[in-house]
């Protein structure tokens, strides 16, 4: 089973303005590193790392993603052991309009896993996972081709990836 994270935010700002304000100090910063490189590190771990009680670390990790700090602890699993083979960007030019309501239909879709809208034209690019030829050849068809507004659909399957990286940074 897939954890699609597409969510369309309409209170960005306010929620940018509330990050903006939460304090973050250095402890909360070294919790955030070591859950990025360890989601599943114990508060015990944290807490010996950060010579702080566990309840302190707890109270910090619990507000952390009460604020959205944190937005989800999840594992990245290989597609390929659910048969998904094809990894498949495509770069959608949309009416500008209809980019919203395009976006949501792609959203609704089992195969796509993410959707952004750029800032260049009005486009959308998407990233999608297939298990074959077939399917992505009726995701075109069936799927793609039936939102209004689409002009241009670019796609191209991934070969290899470098780099994957979910979590920031820094």
């Amino acid at each position: 089973m897939f954890v699609r994270m597409c969510a369309f935010m309409t209170a960005t700002q306010v929620k940018e303005k509330e990050l903006s304000e939460l304090a973050i100090d250095e402890i909360d910063r070294k919790i955030l590193d070591m859950i990025r490189s360890d989601a599943r590190i114990s508060l015990t771990s944290m807490s010996k790392k950060l010579r702080h009680s566990k309840s302190a670390v707890k109270y910090r990790l619990d507000r952390l993603v009460r604020s959205g700090v944190i937005r989800s602890f999840f594992a990245l699993v290989d597609s390929a052991v659910y048969g998904l083979k094809l990894s498949v960007v495509f770069d959608l030019t949309i009416e500008p309009q209809m980019i919203e309501e395009a976006a949501k239909k792609l959203c609704a879709y089992s195969e796509v896993m993410r959707v952004y809208e750029l800032t260049n034209s009005p486009e959308l690019h998407v990233h999608a996972l297939f298990t074959d030829n077939h399917q992505l050849e009726h995701f075109i068809h069936n799927k793609l081709y039936t939102i209004k507004g689409i002009h241009v659909i670019k796609s191209g399957m991934i070969m290899k990836r470098y780099k994957t990286e979910l979590s920031l940074t820094i």
